[in-house]
Order: structure tokens, then sequence, then C-alpha cells
């Protein structure tokens, strides 16, 4: 095969030339790795690393998203002690975290089988309504839906994005995965609903790795990147600002959340 040097190394001792190319060569079968040098540094997990280029989605993304839905924490360096959470249906502040939405499952099923919704048509904002037990009620009644229709680990994927895919409908095979998962288990099946949503959506891949705060055109207006995301993740661009609580708390929006992840040290481009 012949090789056409650049035109700096045409003018240069060939032995000198032939040492640039290999070395070129070497630099491109071997590069300086930041993945390497963030994971020496202890910045990024090696899962966190695996998930970002399986999703296409930079880390200060998947951190934010993870921090707006369940959790700011991201797992240990090391991986979460085996059996932590093993049991426990729902555990708030780790990975092993549901959220039944009645109204979604209404949407799903006959009269005769719909939940208990005081959101009616939108989102509940009653645990009783939204936790496990409400969830074992709607499996009773439609296990398929009841799973469709509930949001699922730490990034709070819906099951509609990865039940027929990743457990062939089988409601059995996935409850049981569930129930018997610890965090780390959780952890793999968090990253594979995620994984399994981006995939699907190339185009909401490359808004993720935009800038976030980059005036864009869509929808027929101009707006950030954060809010073209948080629209096609949430549903709502909303979902991208801090909103206020009844009690005068604020809730931190997907452009703060991303912003802290960022302040942390979080990659904002694919390493």
């Amino acid at each position: 095969m012949k090789l056409d040097l650049p035109p700096f190394l045409t003018n240069i001792n060939p032995l000198v030339a032939g040492g640039a190319l290999l070395a070129a060569a070497a630099l491109l079968m071997f590069p300086r790795s930041a993945s390497a040098s963030l994971l020496r540094r202890g910045k990024v997990g090696k899962r966190e690393i695996e998930l970002s280029r399986r999703a296409g989605v930079p880390i200060a993304v998947l951190r934010a998203l993870a921090q707006k839905e369940s959790t700011e924490a991201p797992p240990p360096i090391g991986g979460w002690p085996r059996g932590k959470g093993v049991g426990k249906a729902h555990q708030w502040g780790g990975p092993k975290v549901m959220r039944f939405e009645p109204h979604v499952f209404n949407r799903k099923v006959s009269s005769s089988k719909q939940m208990p919704s005081s959101g009616g048509t939108s989102a509940s904002y009653v645990k009783s309504e939204t936790r496990w037990n409400a969830f074992r009620e709607a499996m009773r009644r439609d296990p398929r839906a009841a799973i469709e229709s509930s949001s699922w680990g730490r990034f709070q994927v819906m099951g509609s994005n990865f039940f027929k895919k990743l457990y062939g409908n089988d409601a059995n095979r996935f409850v049981n995965a569930w129930l018997d998962a610890d965090w780390n288990d959780a952890e793999d099946m968090s990253d594979a609903y995620l994984t399994e949503w981006f995939v699907k959506r190339p185009k909401t891949q490359k808004w993720a790795n935009m800038p976030m705060g980059k005036i864009v055109r869509y929808g027929k207006k101009d707006r950030r990147v954060v809010d073209v995301l948080a629209r096609q993740y949430n549903g709502s661009y909303s979902y991208a600002n801090d909103e206020t609580r009844d009690d005068g708390s604020i809730k931190p929006g997907l452009m703060s959340t991303y912003r802290n992840q960022v302040a942390k040290g979080a990659p904002t481009t694919m390493v």
C-alpha cells in the first residue's frame, strides 16, 4: 500500500519521515485516552463511561438526568456493596426506584380496569396512587399495561420503551428480575433502559451532544438545546427550568442539574 506523505514530511530524511509515520500510527492505535485519565483521577466510573458510549450521550447529561429523576449521587466508582437494596421494591436515592403513573395506565386499559388518579389525565402526586402498592394492584388488573405505565430505575425510563425488547413482554420475568436485583443489578437494568431509549432516538442523541445553552430553531421557535432535550425526554419544555414548589422550595430543572454536574467535573463531550 502506498502512503501519501503529508507535505511537511516530503522534504526531510526518509528515515526520520518513516519514524514520524510510525509514531503517528502508534498514536492512532493507542491514543492518549481522556477516559483513562478521568478514571485514574476518580472523576468518572467505568460504568458511566460504558453507558455514555452505549447510549451515545455525554456523562454530564447522564448525571443531570439521574439527578433530576432520582438522585444526585452517581454509582460509587467501585460499585455498590453487593446485596444492598435486595428485596426493596422501591428505594429513593438509589437506582432501585420506580413510579407508577395511573393516568398513563388508564389510557391503556378499559374503564373497568382503571386505577384511582387524583391527577385525572395528568400526573398524580399522591404517593398511594404512584408507589409500589398501587403498581401491584395495577399488575393484577393488566400486567403489561402496569409495567409500561411505570418509570423504572435511576433514569426513570417508562416501561413502554424497553419491556418488549428486553423482556419479551413477559411480566413475571421482569418483575422477578426487579425484585431480586441488588443495587448493582438495578444499575445494570437502569443503564439498559436508558440505552434503549436513546438508541431508538438518534435525533435526541444529537441534541444531547450539543451545548445545552445553544439557541436552535425547534417547534417554530428559538429555543435552548436543553429545552429541546427536556421536551423529548419528558414531554415538557418546563422540565428544563427550575420550579417553585408550594412550600417555596425550588425543584431544580434539567439546566440546573446539568450545570451542577459540569461544575463537579462531569465531561460535557464523549470520552
